[in-house]
């Protein structure tokens, strides 16, 4: 199985998952993407307006920018699994490698998602040692029921894994797999024994300006677009208002979204693999057809109560 493989099946998921002209009266899942920025070429394509960027940075630049291309590509990946997303970016870096003087701007941009009500933040980035001010804020974004996921490290056991991903009773620590949904031994760092270790796909990814690579800061930016679109689906009519309530409500908390994502994983050594296609009928994983409306709404309904079992509503 390849990446096109893995994408390909999701796109299976999101089909399902999207939802119809009539039924998206609803306000937008919102993601933070902290990294390093964005060309103005893709900001455009991906409608992200003026008030949603801001450059914090040591010269923060008034125009977008994206002076290595991975910030583009983390945005890029956002969409791919949740087109639906409305993406505020913050360019905290201007290499791909944060530093000691990102900490601050890493601050000051947690800060600003919070003010613009962001329901999820994807920290493709990582620090070597432990900042209390920066966890100090992560702890207010986790209170507000912000999902943040973190980078765990591309160095395997080298670095181990870094902050903020360290601080995995609040973040969502998010290693490598490969499209296979097994865990990329030669990325990953070992895991934390208290908490799950959520890993997604990492390895041969098609990026922003055409080349392939890999590592945990790709598997953060799929993490935060699968949950965006949970999030979204769970907001949409008639899933809000259904049998089982406001899942949406129990999806925002770390908690509840780590149920979901535990119950659509395998596990790999220490690693929870997610597979997102777990959560459509196995009829429709691989279907290489489009599947009728009846086929849709019986999956709509199938993943309703899938994700309601995982929550432990029945």
């Amino acid at each position: 199985m390849t990446s096109e493989d893995w994408f390909k099946m999701v796109d299976s998921l999101n089909l399902v998952l999207s939802v119809d002209s009539e039924n998206n009266d609803y306000q937008k899942i919102r993601v933070a993407v902290l990294d390093t920025g964005i060309t103005p070429k893709a900001a455009e394509e991906f409608d992200i307006q003026d008030r949603m960027y801001r450059d914090f940075t040591d010269c923060p630049d008034e125009n977008m920018r994206d002076d290595t291309g991975h910030g583009t590509s983390v945005v890029d990946l956002v969409y791919k699994m949740c087109e639906p997303a409305e993406v505020y970016v913050a360019r905290v870096m201007e290499k791909s490698h944060a530093t000691r003087n990102s900490v601050d701007a890493t601050i000051g941009a947690l800060e600003w998602a919070m003010r613009n009500n962001v329901d999820i933040i994807c920290m493709a980035i990582g620090f070597a040692t432990e900042v209390p001010e920066l966890k100090s804020v992560l702890k207010k974004a986790f209170a507000a029921n912000i999902l943040v996921f973190a980078a765990a490290s591309n160095h395997n056991n080298m670095s181990g894994v870094m902050y903020p991903a360290r601080w995995n009773e609040c973040v969502f620590s998010v290693f490598s797999t490969n499209a296979g949904a097994k865990n990329s031994r030669k990325i990953n760092p070992t895991g934390s024994g208290k908490y799950e270790n959520f890993a997604i796909l990492g390895e041969d990814i098609r990026v922003s300006t055409g080349e392939t690579r890999k590592g945990t800061s790709y598997s953060t930016a799929i993490a935060c677009g699968l949950a965006a679109r949970l999030l979204d689906f769970a907001k949409q009519n008639p899933v809000a208002g259904g049998t089982y309530g406001n899942l949406c409500n129990d999806l925002k908390e770390k908690a509840g979204m780590a149920k979901v994502l535990c119950g659509i994983s395998e596990k790999d050594e220490e690693y929870h693999c997610i597979a997102p296609w777990k959560l459509l009928p196995e009829n429709l994983r691989w279907q290489s057809d489009d599947p009728s409306e009846e086929e849709i709404q019986q999956a709509r309904v199938s993943v309703m109560n899938r994700i309601a079992h995982y929550l432990e509503r029945f």
